[in-house]
């Protein structure tokens, strides 16, 4: 489920900022070009809701380094806008998925966006059958 996560922002982000953006997972590749975008799970939360149901909370950091090394205030003020709208609600794994938690912070020159997406997973469960035989044996008076 995070990879469909993962996938959806990649996706949202390459509607946000087309080929403009280099968008990274995995590492910081150190000969990157500004602008860039990583994004980095940072915390998976589990909680057991009733019988096969999980509440499932992915928590992200996605990072924006800004091209421009005068005026980055004024670039980070548009980024942050069009995160803020545009990672609110993502497709991941066929389904739409809202953010919340949605905070914002800058340092080192560096924006550092996060947001939460909450969803409910199913434990799938081998069946067994109910009853696999039943003998009956009936009688009648008189007989």
């Amino acid at each position: 489920m995070v990879n469909d996560i993962m996938d959806g922002i990649k996706n949202t982000l390459y509607g946000i900022f087309g080929d403009s953006c280099e968008i990274m997972f995995d590492e910081l590749k150190q000969d990157f070009e500004p602008p860039a975008i990583w994004i980095l799970e940072l915390k998976t939360t589990q909680e057991h809701v009733i019988r096969n149901r999980y509440n499932r909370r992915y928590n992200f950091d996605v990072q924006y380094f800004p091209k421009n090394e005068n005026g980055i205030t004024q670039e980070i003020n548009e980024v942050t806008d069009a995160l803020l709208l545009g990672l609110e609600y993502i497709t991941a794994g066929g389904n739409l998925i809202r953010g919340s938690d949605i905070s914002y912070e800058v340092q080192d020159k560096i924006l550092h966006f996060f947001i939460t997406y909450e969803v409910f997973v199913l434990k799938i469960q081998d069946k067994e059958p109910l009853m696999e035989e039943l003998v009956q044996t009936q009688h009648t008076k008189g007989d």
